[in-house]
C-alpha cells in the first residue's frame, strides 16, 4: 500500500541519542525483522542504512513510532517467511507494492517481477521438463482474468495434443511437467499463485504464497498433483477489481483442489477470502492434510470432498488446528 511503500520516510533521526539507547534501538530493529526463518538477516546496520537511519543514534521510541509502516518494509525485505499480521488485505497500487516489497537495499536474493499488458501471461510457465525455483521472490501482474490458463505466477501445465483435446502423456522414464518451488515468496496481483493443471505436478516447500488476487494454490485436472510442506498460504483471494467490469472478484480459497491430488504437511492456510482448503470433486480428488493450521478464513476452514463420495473415503484430515478465529 501507499503506507507500506512510504514506510521508510516515517523513520526519524535523533542524533542526540545516548549509547544506552543504541542497544535498545537495535533490539527493537531485530524485533521488527523477526520471522519464522531469519537466516541471512544479520546485517542490521546495512538494512537500517538503506532506510536512511542509523540504529546507533536512534532511540527505541523513534523505532516504535514508525513500526507500523517500517515493519511492512522489513518483513518483506528479508529472507525467510514474514509474519502476516501486519500485511494489508489488498495492495491498492501494484507499483507501490512492488517498490515496498523489494527496495534496492534489501535485495539479498533474486527477485522476479512480471508486469505485463499481455493478457493472462504467467511469470513462469512449465510445459515439459522440470523447473527448480529456489530462494526467489516472485511478483506477478498481468492483464486478463483467465486464472485457469495463464494468469498465475507459476503455471505448470503440459501441452495438449494436435487436436487440442487431451494433454500429451509422458512415457517413463520422462516426468510430466514438474515444478519444485523451495524457499520462495510468491504473489500474483492479477491471478493465482501456483497452478498445476492437466496433469502437471508441483512441490512447494518452505515458501510463502500470499496476496494473490485469486487462489493461492490451485490443482485441477486428472493426474494433477501438488505437494506442500512448511508453507504459508495466507491473505489470498481478495480480488483486484477497480470497477464492476474488470478484474478478479473477491472470494477465492487459499488452496483449491478441483481434481487430482493435494498433500499438505505442517502448513499455515489462513486469512483467505473464501475457504482455507477446498476439495470439490466427488470422484477424482484425493486430499491429505496433516499438522496444518487453518484459521480465520472467511467461510469454511477445511472443505472436504462431498460426504460419502469416493473422494471423501480416500481423503485424510489429521492433527490439524482448525479455528474460525485465531
Amino acid at each position: 500500500t501507499a503506507e507500506g511503500a512510504g514506510g521508510a520516510a516515517g523513520v526519524r533521526l535523533d542524533r542526540s541519542a545516548s549509547a544506552t539507547s543504541s542497544g535498545s534501538a537495535k533490539r527493537r530493529l531485530r524485533d521488527l525483522l523477526s520471522c519464522r526463518s531469519t537466516s541471512g538477516v544479520g546485517d542490521l546496520d546495512g538494512i537500517a542504512a538503506g532506510l536512511g537511519f542509523d540504529p546507533s543514534s536512534s532511540t527505541s521510541d523513534d523505532l516504535s513510532q514508525s513500526s507500523s509502516s517500517a515493519s511492512y518494509y522489513f518483513q518483506h525485505a528479508t529472507t525467510g517467511r514474514p509474519r502476516t499480521e501486519s500485511l494489508p488485505i489488498l495492495p491498492q497500487d501494484p507499483d507501490l507494492y512492488h517498490d515496498g516489497c523489494y527496495p534496492k537495499y534489501a535485495k539479498r536474493r533474486a527477485v522476479l517481477v512480471l508486469k505485463s499488458k499481455k493478457g493472462n501471461e504467467p511469470l513462469v510457465r512449465v510445459r515439459q521438463g522440470t523447473l527448480r525455483l529456489k530462494d526467489v521472490d516472485v511478483v506477478h501482474n498481468a492483464n486478463g482474468t483467465d486464472i485457469w490458463n495463464g494468469n498465475a505466477a507459476v503455471q505448470v501445465q503440459p501441452p495438449f495434443d494436435e487436436a487440442g483435446e487431451f494433454p500429451v502423456e509422458t512415457a517413463p522414464p520422462h516426468l510430466p511437467a514438474t515444478a519444485y518451488v523451495d524457499s520462495c515468496d510468491i504473489t500474483s496481483l492479477s491471478g493465482r499463485g501456483v497452478v498445476t493443471i492437466d496433469g502437471g505436478r508441483a512441490t512447494v516447500t518452505n515458501s510463502h504464497v500470499h496476496h494473490c488476487a485469486a487462489t493461492g494454490i490451485y490443482i485441477g485436472g486428472p493426474s494433477s498433483e501438488a505437494t506442500v510442506r512448511r508453507t504459508d498460504v495466507v491473505q489470498n483471494g481478495y480480488g483486484n477489481k477497480r470497477n464492476p467490469r474488470r478484474g478478479i472478484g473477491r472470494g477465492h480459497s487459499g488452496v483449491y483442489l478441483e481434481q487430482g491430488t493435494a498433500n499438505l504437511r505442517d502448513c499455515n492456510v489462513s486469512n483467505n477470502a473464501l475457504t482455507g482448503i477446498s476439495a470439490v470433486s466427488a470422484d477424482n480428488a484425493l486430499l491429505d492434510v496433516r499438522g496444518t493450521d487453518l484459521m480465520s478464513n472467511e467461510t469454511m476452514q477445511l472443505e472436504m470432498p462431498p460426504a460419502g463420495s469416493r473422494s471423501y473415503r480416500r481423503s485424510i484430515s489429521r492433527d490439524n488446528r482448525i479455528h474460525q478465529e485465531g
